[in-house]
């Protein structure tokens, strides 16, 4: 694998920290738009489309009920959120 030098330009965001505004380029350039993050202002800024372009970018779920793991299975089939696997 070939690492390339890229530079994205970032709207402002409001409440980021120089993390999150790493963790959101990240995610623009490997168009992953799945998170697991138990910070609220990355986990916000994740969902703004304005941040994050389409498709959408989407939180892993927590917990162990019934619900959150038949979530996480959706979400890692869909091929769209994780074009890299």
């Amino acid at each position: 694998m070939r690492l390339v030098r890229k530079r994205i330009h970032l709207p402002p965001i409001g409440k980021a920290a120089p993390t999150i505004q790493h963790v959101i380029a990240l995610a623009r350039i490997s168009r992953a738009r799945i998170l697991y993050a138990i910070d609220g202002d990355l986990r916000e800024d994740f969902k703004n489309p304005a941040l994050v372009p389409p498709p959408r970018g989407r939180l892993y779920p927590t917990g162990d009920s019934r619900n959150a793991m038949r979530r996480r299975r959706q979400l890692l089939n869909q091929a769209n959120l994780c074009p890299n696997r």
